[in-house]
C-alpha cells in the first residue's frame, strides 16, 4: 500500500508541476506577443510622423509657391504659412504647430513641432518631434 501512495503522490507531484510550467510558459508567451504588438505600434507611429514631417514640407511649399505666383506680400505669407496644419491617418493624427516662420533669402525657413497622437482599442502613444525645412 505504500508503493502504491508514494506511486500517486509522485505521478500527482509530476502533474501539478507540469500544469503549473506550461502555465507559466504561456504567461511569458502572452507577454512576448504583447510586447511584439506595442513594438510594432511605436513603429507605426514613428513612420506616421515621418510621413507627416514630408507631407507638412511638401505641402508648406506648394502653398508657398502658389502664393507668391499670386504675388501676395511676404508679410501675408509668412501669416499664412504659420498657421497650425493637422493631418490624420487611419489611427493617427498629425499636427504642425509653427514656432517660427522666417525668411531667409530667396526661400522661407518653417521651425516647428509635430506632436502625433497613435489610439486603437488597445494602447494610445503621444510622439514629438521638432522639425525644420526650407521651402
Amino acid at each position: 500500500m505504500k508503493g502504491l501512495v508514494g506511486y500517486l503522490i509522485s505521478i500527482t507531484l509530476a502533474c501539478v508541476l507540469t500544469i503549473v510550467a506550461f502555465f507559466i510558459l504561456g504567461e511569458i508567451l502572452s507577454r512576448e506577443i504583447e510586447v511584439s504588438t506595442i513594438s510594432r505600434k511605436f513603429t507605426s507611429i514613428v513612420n506616421e510622423a515621418e510621413y507627416s514631417k514630408f507631407y507638412f514640407q511638401k505641402y508648406l511649399k506648394n502653398k508657398y509657391e502658389e502664393m507668391k505666383l499670386s504675388r501676395m506680400p511676404e508679410g501675408f505669407i509668412i501669416d499664412e504659412l504659420s498657421k497650425e496644419l493637422t493631418l490624420s491617418l487611419e489611427e493617427s493624427k498629425s499636427t504642425l504647430k509653427n514656432i517660427e516662420v522666417s525668411k531667409s533669402g530667396d526661400s522661407i525657413i518653417v521651425r516647428g513641432e509635430i506632436f502625433c497622437t497613435y489610439q486603437d482599442q488597445t494602447v494610445e502613444m503621444n510622439f514629438t518631434s521638432n522639425v525644420e525645412f526650407r521651402i
